[in-house]
């Protein structure tokens, strides 16, 4: 018979695996097949032309490229092991 600590233990790390990876799309395809296109059945037009690219002014600021969020995975399995190491802190006082 397994002990109840290691029960315990191994059902917050089963849990903590669960709700830190993404969980699959099931329904991805449900759709696909019930898609009609309402355009389809219309010519295809002409392409508008582009206006020219104009240049920026002298003593402008340049943009800056739009930074990327960090995944979710670190900070979700930071936040579970904070709230064990609180629950652990809890249960010795």
């Amino acid at each position: 018979m397994v002990p109840r600590m290691v029960r315990r233990r191994l059902a917050v790390l089963v849990l903590a695996l669960a709700l830190g990876t993404p969980a699959p799309a099931l329904a991805q395809s449900a759709g696909d097949d019930q898609y009609q296109d309402p355009f389809g059945d219309q010519k295809e037009q002409s392409p508008t032309p582009t206006p020219a690219p104009t240049t920026a002014p002298q003593g402008a600021v340049p943009t800056r490229a739009p930074t990327v969020a960090p995944p979710a995975a670190p900070s979700s399995a930071a936040l579970v092991a904070f709230g064990l190491a609180l629950r652990r802190r809890t249960q010795d006082s």
